[in-house]
């Protein structure tokens, strides 16, 4: 189910991508996971509090996402 939507990460917040180091040196916990609408011009925040939240996949039947956390070692789901 093809919904328009667009899901992306935010790494850090106090950190930009060129300090990839510093954030992983300062076990930075500022990353969020965001889902944008163009239709609606609309962008909501679905979680905080990442651990260098990396990367994101929608699940085949568009129930959940899925969100990278590198300085965590895991992966975290989200329903939808």
């Amino acid at each position: 189910m093809d919904t328009g939507i667009i899901y992306l990460t935010q790494a850090s917040a106090n950190f930009r991508c060129r300090d990839a180091r510093a954030v992983e040196n300062s076990r930075d916990e500022t990353g969020s996971l965001f889902s944008v609408d163009p239709k609606k011009n609309e962008t909501r925040v679905l979680m905080r509090g990442l651990a260098l939240a990396d990367g994101v996949a929608v699940s085949r039947d568009g129930s959940f996402v899925v969100v990278s956390e590198y300085l965590a070692n895991r992966i975290r789901r989200f329903w939808l």
